[in-house]
């Protein structure tokens, strides 16, 4: 859900839900393809949705960040 409203701000809302339930979808597909443990991929699953939580809650502070060192490369060069 999460997935597929971040891609839905970049194009239809639709499209950017079926994409976000399509990379769950693989995501799953993985976890049966490397025969992880249920456990393990509660886990996994976790720790990748914190992971993405914690990037929408600093997407500002990444993105200056990113124009912070393009600058600074800039400038040196």
């Amino acid at each position: 859900m999460f997935i597929g409203g971040f891609i839905g701000r970049f194009c239809n809302e639709k499209i950017g839900y079926l994409l976000g339930a399509v990379t769950t979808a693989f995501i799953s597909l993985m976890y049966a393809r490397l025969n992880v443990d249920a456990s393990i991929q509660q886990i996994v699953t976790a720790l990748i949705l914190v992971g993405f939580l914690i990037y929408l809650n600093n997407e500002n502070k990444v993105l200056e960040l990113v124009m912070l060192k393009k600058y600074l490369k800039k400038k040196t060069e």
